[in-house]
């Protein structure tokens, strides 16, 4: 997860600077050629220290053999150390515009995803995918998301490449 720099928003003036935070963890997926569902638990280090997990679902159609559309449900925990990091606000902190708020962990979003991949050959594909989400329970309390939108927008795009071992 990239850094979060106050300088870079004017709303956030007074806060601290997060450091960029790696997860590590473990996923479990399950799917058909119609159907794929996953949930997934990793552990923040370096900007956040907490647990974080989502589970999601896909309805997928295949248009062509090489196309590939998804399009599906996700829900986004964080525990209470997660919530603390991106939601709350210290005593320390807080001002008039953005008062001392202490949240507690649980769901933290809930939105879709709508993915497509083509595979331009038995090497070489295209992927990517349109995220909306939106803050929920105590993360969509937070004054730091009262300042902003309670809706976040994402849109990511990859190549893919297939490699063989000793093949």
């Amino acid at each position: 997860i990239q850094e979060r720099k106050t300088d870079d928003f004017d709303e956030l003036a007074g806060l601290d600077d997060i450091d960029a935070a790696v997860e590590l963890g473990v996923s479990m997926r399950y799917g058909t050629e119609h159907f794929a569902a996953f949930g997934e638990v990793r552990r923040g280090f370096g900007g956040h220290e907490g647990w974080v997990g989502e589970v999601g679902a896909d309805a997928i159609l295949r248009p062509t053999d090489r196309l590939r559309l998804s399009v599906g449900p996700r829900l986004f925990f964080g525990d209470d150390a997660y919530s603390d990091t991106y939601f709350g606000i210290t005593p320390a902190e807080s001002s008039a515009a953005l008062p001392a708020y202490d949240p507690d962990g649980g769901m933290v979003s809930a939105g879709v995803e709508f993915g497509a991949r083509y595979q331009i050959n038995d090497l070489w594909g295209l992927e990517g995918a349109v995220t909306w989400e939106k803050f929920t329970d105590d993360a969509a309390d937070s004054p730091i998301v009262e300042q902003g939108s309670d809706e976040q927008w994402g849109v990511r795009f990859g190549v893919t490449r297939v490699f063989s071992i000793g093949g």
